[in-house]
Formats: C-alpha cells, sequence, structure tokens
C-alpha cells in the first residue's frame, strides 16, 4: 500500500482547484481583475468597520510593498477603491471600498459560491467542518497565523 503524503495530496488538490476555476469560473469574474486584486477588495469588503492601510494588506497577503502599491493603484484608477489621508496623521492612507468595488464583490461572491458548491458537493456539514479544521491546523503546523 503506497505511504499517504498529505502535503502532495494538497498540492494536488490546490492545482485542481486552480485549474477547474480557471476553466469553468474566472470568465465569470466581473471586470477582469487578477486574484489577489480581488483578494483585496474582498479584504476590505469584510473589514469595512476597520481602517485599512496598506500595511495592513502587506501583513494580510504576505506581498511586498511594491507589489501592493501597484496594485491599490490600479485598484483606485478602476474606481474600486478610495484613498483618504488620517486627518490625524497625514503620513496614514485609510483605504476604503468606493460602490464599484462593493458591486464587484457582491458579484464575485456569487461565482465563489457557484465554485464552493461544486467542491463540496457530497460533504456533510459535518466534513465540510472537520476538512476546515485540518486545514487549518496544517496551517498553522507550517508557520501559518489564522
Amino acid at each position: 500500500m503506497e505511504e499517504i503524503r498529505i502535503g502532495r495530496e494538497i498540492k494536488y488538490l490546490g492545482q485542481a482547484l486552480k485549474n477547474r476555476f480557471v476553466e469553468a469560473y474566472a470568465c465569470k469574474l466581473p471586470d477582469g481583475l487578477t486574484g489577489f486584486e480581488g483578494g483585496i477588495i474582498g479584504f476590505l469588503f469584510h473589514h469595512q468597520d476597520e481602517e485599512i492601510t496598506p500595511a495592513r494588506i502587506i501583513d494580510a497577503f504576505h506581498l511586498s510593498k511594491s507589489t501592493v502599491s501597484e496594485m491599490l493603484s490600479k485598484l483606485a484608477k478602476g474606481g474600486f477603491i478610495k484613498n483618504e489621508t488620517d486627518a490625524a496623521d497625514k503620513r496614514k492612507i485609510i483605504i476604503s471600498l468606493t460602490e464599484k468595488g462593493k458591486k464587484h464583490q457582491e458579484e464575485a461572491r456569487k461565482v465563489f459560491d457557484e465554485f464552493e458548491k461544486e467542491i463540496t458537493n457530497g460533504f456533510s456539514e459535518e466534513e465540510i467542518e472537520q476538512f476546515h479544521q485540518l486545514m487549518v491546523k496544517a496551517f498553522i503546523n507550517i508557520g501559518g497565523k489564522v
């Protein structure tokens, strides 16, 4: 019997998920943004009640300052986000979604919900919860922070 290699299985699953998403769902996403750009919009959407700075996005996505700066510039030019200077600290930039950004997230969410249904087809609620717990545990084991 072949030894079960969890890392390899996770890698294969990740590749298969990416391929399936590109094949069947990416074309349904609005506005043609990259995955990370869409991820930033989603992050801002889910943290609307907080002050989000570029540094917070750098930390959340583990990206370089220049990469985040470039993406934020593109999102601002596209009308998805707005940058405002903090009144108390002129060096601090607060990033928030525009109405266009919120609409994008709502449309993208429908696509991701459809993909999620395909992935979890045949899973019970308990299996989904158990799978999630195991993935979080593996993530923490390799130094990830939840």
